[in-house]
């Protein structure tokens, strides 16, 4: 059915419109559709590469330890104690949680580790009495480039882990009065660059992910609408538009693929009675509503004969193909069929013979058992069978069961 230019601009503008909108907002977050996509796609490697990221974090983290023995030896054992106690044993937890939880929560939840490994260093260095505390403030630094870097925390969680961190860091520098006020300019400025360099490190990394993904993305849904649009093509070939049933082409190509079978294959073919008195009468508009009427009830007439396929072939004709058990009953189901349309009580003034109601004639074709045959030889055997029916009267049934030639 053509579409009327007002619609067809409305999809194109709705086209144009998914194909510019990026997917996702200012903080790099996916739209929940394509979040969902991109969590079953790259979940399972999220996971992975968080687990290792990790456990590589934690084996550097307590191997700083060394370097805290060294500038804070007053603290060595509290330091100990904050990464084996409050942050390693916590994290390994935290690795077997993630794989519990959704993917939204699993980054929550990695953003609460890293701000408590931080503020863990954050607290050795706020209370230690060492004059070369001031040069552990390198570690935190560290925890933020791993945390931007290494884990790839998701923007909103790295501005906030980020910004977070390095408040509380600028805020102990200033607390600190042991520290030279050229130690607390350096280390601010310290403080300071590697909290822009990691941001803007993020986001450069977050926004290249999106958009990465975002190009696949689409070019996956323009192959998926290209592969529907040619499945929906397909169909409408094999499809007659008017009733909706399949069309002669569709029956062929359907019934070809039977005869590689085995199993029996049965034909009807069917007319409607005089309809070119029905169009000349009613006109052609009323003769649409009856094909579409006739389609229907023939449809339904079909109903529990689940390997049937009903086509319409051309103009008034229509068939029926039937295959396996269900050609056992081809004689009743085409006496089914007939009465069905006489039931409907189509009224047809241009009659002449009296009956003045739409019917059908019916011819069926049941090739013998085991008879090697064609489906020319079947579709010139049930219309031969139909023109006997039309001979006898028609609104009636003809069944051609004789054997077939060898094709």
């Amino acid at each position: 059915m053509p579409v009327d230019p007002p619609l067809r601009g409305a999809l194109r503008a709705r086209r144009r419109s998914r194909e510019t909108r990026p997917g996702y907002d200012r903080l790099l977050r996916f739209d929940p559709m394509v979040q969902r996509n991109y969590d079953a796609v790259f979940g399972p490697a999220r996971l992975r590469d968080l687990t290792r990221s990790i456990i590589v974090g934690l084996i550097l983290y307590n191997g700083f330890f060394f370097t805290s023995f060294l500038l804070t030896p007053d603290l060595a054992y509290v330091s100990f104690i904050l990464r084996i106690i409050v942050v390693t044993l916590p994290s390994q937890g935290l690795i077997l949680l993630l794989r519990r939880v959704s993917p939204g929560t699993r980054e929550w939840l990695i953003l609460a580790g890293m701000v408590n490994a931080h503020f863990a260093m954050v607290l050795t260095v706020w209370i230690s009495d060492s004059p070369l505390a001031g040069y552990a403030f390198a570690e935190l630094n560290l925890i933020l480039v791993f945390g931007a870097f290494t884990l790839g925390l998701r923007l909103l969680q790295s501005i906030l882990f980020l910004t977070s961190c390095t408040a509380v860091t600028l805020l102990l520098i200033g607390r600190i009065d042991t520290f030279p006020d050229s130690l607390r300019a350096a280390l601010w400025l310290q403080s300071v660059t590697a909290y822009v360099f990691c941001l803007y490190g993020s986001l450069q990394i977050e926004r290249r992910r999106c958009t990465n993904f975002m190009e696949a993305f689409r070019a996956s849904e323009r192959a998926s609408t290209a592969e529907e649009t040619s499945q929906e093509l397909q169909e409408l070939s094999r499809t007659d538009p008017l009733t909706g049933l399949a069309n002669r082409r569709a029956l062929e190509l359907e019934v070809a693929t039977w005869f590689d079978d085995p199993a029996p294959i049965a034909l009807a073919m069917i007319d409607i009675d005089h309809f070119k008195l029905y169009n000349d009468s009613l006109g052609h508009p009323e003769g649409d509503d009856c094909l579409r009427r006739v389609s229907a009830a023939l449809r339904d007439a079909l109903g529990d004969f689940d390997t049937s396929l009903p086509a319409r072939i051309g103009g008034e004709e229509f068939a029926i193909a039937l295959k396996g058990s269900a050609t056992q009953d081809a004689d009743a189901l085409a006496e089914r069929v007939r009465h069905a349309i006489e039931t409907l009580a189509l009224p047809h003034p241009g009659r002449l013979d009296g009956l003045k109601i739409v019917t059908i004639s019916v011819g069926v074709a049941r090739p013998s058992p085991g008879t090697k045959t064609s489906l020319s030889d079947v579709l010139r055997r049930a219309d031969a069978a139909l023109y006997a029916a039309k001979r006898r009267g028609r609104n009636t049934v003809c069944i051609e069961s004789r054997g077939i030639r060898a094709a």
